[in-house]
């Protein structure tokens, strides 16, 4: 995978262009694999309804996920403050 300058809009863009060529062509032939037929002719918008439903769950699980790393980054900051306390306090009773 090529390096981009995600600092800058046309890396980010430029990054995700990359991706996406990466991940969409063995996405659609595993696609075509499981479910076969000519995608322009097998389309349905209830197809369309039931892959926005899976993205919906997908997002949410993702947020659930996001939550709980939040929780655990606050948890690691306060207990790292508490020890650099408690060595400040110790290394102060040393002198």
């Amino acid at each position: 995978m090529a390096k981009f300058d995600i600092k800058t809009p046309e890396g980010i863009r430029d990054q995700a262009i990359d991706r996406f060529n990466q991940l969409a062509g063995p996405k659609y032939d595993a696609g075509q694999l499981e479910h076969g037929g000519l995608l322009s002719q097998t389309v349905t918008l209830e197809k369309i309804e039931e892959e926005i439903i899976d993205q919906w769950h997908y997002i949410q699980a993702y947020r659930i996920k996001e939550e709980e790393y939040k929780r655990e980054i606050a948890w690691l900051k306060n207990t790292i403050e508490a020890l650099k306390h408690e060595i400040f306090d110790f290394e102060a009773g040393r002198k």
